[in-house]
């Protein structure tokens, strides 16, 4: 395994020095499903089937300053994640190998901010518009994620950063 990672290292600086910007095959995080694919399904599934099926209305438009409110968190997670990519010049992007373990910021209480971030702004904004499909919509997605996202990706990152990822999985928890 070692050997094997030692070849696939040196394939990869070769492969960024002939200035490719997506890591090779055999680095990628192999998943079946993108995490926006994922959401963007429910999303729509949710608008249609609010906009065809009367009995699906709800009327929880007092909620509305609380639904602003989830989805301008989800805002601030989301860019504060995006930050820390930024800084540590590496990307959150499943084709380009992560240079980095980000471990501090919003990594420091969750391991998954960026989806965390995610699913509350659809949520919050299913209560904000009295769409409550799409916020249940975004709880399926968030299991969804769980099994065919995070799961393989912890997976790959524990390969990829070894004791480290295995050090910090320890200290965070995977949502908050």
């Amino acid at each position: 395994m070692l050997k094997k990672r030692k070849n696939i290292n040196q394939n990869f600086e070769t492969y960024n020095k002939l200035g490719g910007l997506e890591a090779p095959p055999e680095k990628i995080l192999q998943i079946k499903f993108q995490p926006p694919a994922i959401y963007g399904v429910s999303v729509l599934i949710s608008l249609i089937l609010n906009y065809f099926f009367i009995y699906f209305k709800t009327n929880i438009s007092h909620l509305l300053p609380i639904g602003f409110l989830i989805v301008l968190f989800g805002i601030f997670i989301n860019m504060w994640s995006m930050n820390k990519y930024r800084f540590y010049k590496t990307s959150p992007h499943p084709k380009h190998q992560p240079q980095k373990l980000i471990t501090d910021g919003p990594y420091k209480y969750s391991r998954n901010p960026l989806y965390l971030g995610t699913f509350l702004m659809i949520f919050g904004f299913g209560i904000a518009s009295d769409i409550l499909l799409m916020s249940i919509s975004a709880i399926f997605s968030l299991i969804l994620i769980h099994f065919f996202v995070i799961l393989p990706e912890e997976e790959y990152l524990t390969d990829l950063f070894g004791n480290s990822f295995f050090e910090y999985k320890k200290q965070v928890r995977r949502w908050l």
